[in-house]
């Protein structure tokens, strides 16, 4: 089907709603924390990967929430998006990408066991 044809269909109010299906919805769930920080192993059993992102994104989430999980220091500012960078860098703008199961394993370690650059970091914890 042609892009052209696709828009006139998605343009056409009398085309059913199951013509395009919606997203899935979010499911919720618990996680331990131990699970998060084993240091070796099947990681991250019991949990998917899939749910491990999920966190990680629920986590970015809450850290964008309120501004007072971000601090203005002397060289930048320090908050939940420095924290879930995985360095000691000020002032990003976005969390860094994620380049293997081992980074995303070391961003949960340092979300949660490094030690905070800011007040702000405390306070998201």
């Amino acid at each position: 089907m042609t892009s052209a044809n696709q828009w006139s269909r998605r343009a056409d109010p009398t085309v059913g709603e199951e013509a395009f299906p919606r997203p899935p919805r979010r499911r919720s769930f618990q996680a331990p924390l131990i699970e998060l920080l084993r240091p070796f192993g099947y990681w991250p059993q019991p949990l998917s990967l899939e749910q491990a992102f999920e966190l990680l994104r629920w986590m970015v989430a809450t850290g964008a929430s309120k501004p007072e999980y971000t601090s203005q220091l002397r060289w930048g500012r320090a908050g939940v998006t420095e924290l879930l960078s995985s360095s000691s860098g000020l002032s990003y703008d976005r969390v860094e990408p994620i380049t293997s199961i081992e980074d995303l394993r070391r961003r949960f370690h340092m979300a949660i066991l490094a030690r905070p650059q800011s007040r702000g970091q405390e306070l998201w914890r």
